[in-house]
């Protein structure tokens, strides 16, 4: 099956055997929000944690609006907060300093921002290959849920 690669800002909502995917993730946040009722999907590739625009031109952009704009999408589609996982990957420390980990790095504020986001509108975190200091490509397969990582550093591990 081949898969549809996510850019940067952009976001997919999605059932039925399909294939979403990201390569070279790094600070960016890979953000997948799963229906386990309606085996319904919204997939983001996120750069920044929050937008300062109430309504910014591209919700996807920011991991506060494209979180709430993913749900918001999966509701109007007959989706049920109460039946939504979310998966979270990426949010590397691409620019570290060995020894020095700073909370103000996109890829940790992006992290950040998820998390408060989804604990604010009630969606629980499954999963998370997040953190560290080196990049990801992920392989989200729709019908399954899962949610392939793999990384030049790190194990390729299925979440």
């Amino acid at each position: 099956m081949e898969i549809e690669f996510v850019k940067i800002g952009e976001a997919r909502i999605v059932n039925g055997k399909k294939k979403l995917g990201v390569i070279g993730l790094g600070s960016c946040l890979v953000i997948v929000i799963y229906d386990t009722e309606k085996k319904i999907a919204g997939f983001s590739h996120s750069m920044l944690p929050s937008a300062r625009d109430k309504n910014p031109s591209n919700p996807y952009k920011f991991v506060n609006t494209a979180i709430k704009k993913i749900v918001e999408d999966m509701e109007n589609m007959g989706c049920r907060k109460e039946n939504m996982i979310a998966k979270l990957v990426g949010g590397a420390r691409v620019f570290s300093i060995p020894g020095f980990k700073s909370p103000w790095s996109v890829g940790e504020r992006n992290i950040l921002e998820a998390r408060k986001t989804f604990s604010e509108i009630g969606v629980r975190i499954v999963a998370e290959d997040v953190d560290m200091d080196y990049g990801r490509s992920v392989e989200f397969d729709v019908e399954s849920g899962e949610i392939l990582v793999t990384s030049y550093k790190a194990n390729p591990k299925v979440i």
